[in-house]
């Protein structure tokens, strides 16, 4: 009653007393565990269920629940193990595969992971996201096609649904497969038109199927169904600076997305290359060190950075940069670049000694 009455710490009053005539009372100890864990007494809410489960003579649930409390507190390998033990008793018991594959997500044991996600029939509950589980690991390997092949199948139980189409795009996209992403996209626009996310992202995917002016309405109009859409207005900002258009217009719209979030790094990048297109190099340094800082030495902004001390004369500067921006630098087109860039400055210095 005094659960019910929202009184969870009268209520743990005659629990105790229960537990200190009756230290075997296996209900007590869960309704109890539950309490705690509402309170995030997670060590206490661990004790008493591992004295429930000994006096159990089906401990299943328990250990399963044992098992969540151990990832709550990010003790991944004993959760593992307690799911182990639970379908050790209960293979088919396909809620704890779920758990058990998102463990060894946090784990990085992506074989593992995988074969407990594909252990979950199609009529379970945890079908869908256990589909959604194995896309992004599949997605993470660069897997694209097993990764289509898992989304398509939480698509044909939950049609239409944006976080999926939304997911799909995305791979679409990764894989270079623009036209399949446009598509997918445009299904999104149409089931919610209204929406400024799917708008932006229909306009990346068609910007980067070079439908440059398409895309660039799409976000516009994501801009003007919401004007506070960071994204948006830095995507078209920085747009602007790379064709070196409309640069007091992408100042304007890029420092409207940093009012919103002043931290991005991204955001202050493009600032950065803004000002660099404006031929204002001191500022651009300034804006693209903090850029640099804020995002782990992104290769990109590292390039730009080292860009924007070359300009300087700062050539020491600028190698160190365009090596760091190397190291990292995954795209043939910009691994080539740097290269060209680093050649030309190893070529100016020698020919200045």
């Amino acid at each position: 009653m005094r659960e019910r009455q929202e009184r969870p710490q009268d209520a743990l009053v005659y629990y105790n007393k229960i537990t200190q005539v009756n230290p075997n009372n296996e209900l007590v100890r869960k309704r109890k565990a539950e309490i705690l864990v509402g309170q995030k007494k997670y060590n206490e809410a661990l004790e008493e269920l591992k004295r429930a489960e000994q006096v159990e003579t089906n401990p299943a649930d328990t250990r399963t629940k044992i098992g969540l409390l151990y990832v709550e507190q990010g003790n991944f390998d004993d959760a593992a193990t307690e799911f182990n033990l639970v379908l050790g008793a209960e293979p088919n018991n396909y809620r704890v595969h779920y758990y058990l594959g998102t463990v060894y997500t946090e784990l990085s044991e992506s074989d593992k992971a995988i074969g407990e996600f594909n252990k979950i029939p199609a009529d379970n509950e945890h079908y869908v996201e256990s589909r959604l589980q194995l896309a992004y690991l599949y997605d993470k390997e660069n897997k694209y096609d097993e990764a289509l092949s898992a989304l398509k199948d939480a698509l044909a139980k939950k049609p239409n649904d944006p976080e999926i189409i939304g997911f799909m795009v995305g791979v679409y996209q990764e894989k270079k497969d623009y036209p399949a992403a446009i598509e997918l996209a445009r299904k999104m626009v149409a089931v919610d038109p209204k929406s400024d996310k799917f708008h932006f992202t229909l306009g990346a995917a068609l910007d980067q199927n070079k439908q440059r002016d398409e895309g660039m309405a799409e976000m516009k109009k994501a801009i003007e169904l919401n004007p506070a859409n960071a994204q948006a207005l830095n995507y078209l900002g920085y747009s602007y600076a790379e064709q070196g258009t409309n640069l007091v217009e992408a100042e304007k719209l890029i420092k409207r997305a940093l009012d919103i979030e002043p931290e991005d790094g991204f955001y202050v990048d493009s600032l950065g290359w803004v000002y660099y297109q404006k031929g204002d190099y001191k500022q651009a340094v300034e804006q693209l060190e903090r850029a640099v800082n804020l995002t782990g030495s992104d290769p990109t902004i590292t390039e730009h950075l080292g860009d924007a001390y070359r300009k300087l004369g700062k050539t020491k500067e600028a190698g160190h940069e365009y090596t760091d921006a190397l190291k990292k630098a995954q795209e043939t087109d910009q691994v080539a670049r740097l290269k060209d860039k680093i050649q030309v400055l190893q070529n100016a210095a020698s020919a200045g000694h």
